[in-house]
């Protein structure tokens, strides 16, 4: 993959790199756990009457939910570790600008 920055300058990141980096996502770094597992551990930390409400509104957004498979993979691997029956939202127009947008619209 090819980005001409705006130096005029020609920045080439193989497809090794992109996996790489979109991995540590899910798999997280010693001293933190991936998104999955951060998702599901804030749910179980909520009051219980919420859980499910909680749990049925999640909201992907943001520039980095843009990579290609991430809610299948966030979907399966929350499904995998936790008894939550988690729905994820991301039907959201300009998801890599809304949460900069905010309630600006």
């Amino acid at each position: 993959m090819f980005y001409k920055l705006p130096s005029g300058q020609i920045l080439t990141i193989d497809q090794q790199i992109q996996t790489s980096a979109t991995e540590l996502m899910f798999t997280g770094l010693e001293e933190s756990n991936g998104v999955a597992n951060m998702l599901t551990t804030l749910l179980a930390s909520c009051p219980v009457d919420y859980q499910t409400t909680l749990a049925q509104n999640v909201i992907l957004a943001g520039g980095s939910t843009c990579f290609k498979g991430f809610d299948e993979r966030l979907k399966a691997e929350t499904a995998t570790s936790s008894d939550f029956d988690i729905a994820y939202r991301n039907q959201i127009s300009d998801r890599k600008l809304k949460n900069w947008l905010g309630a600006a619209e």
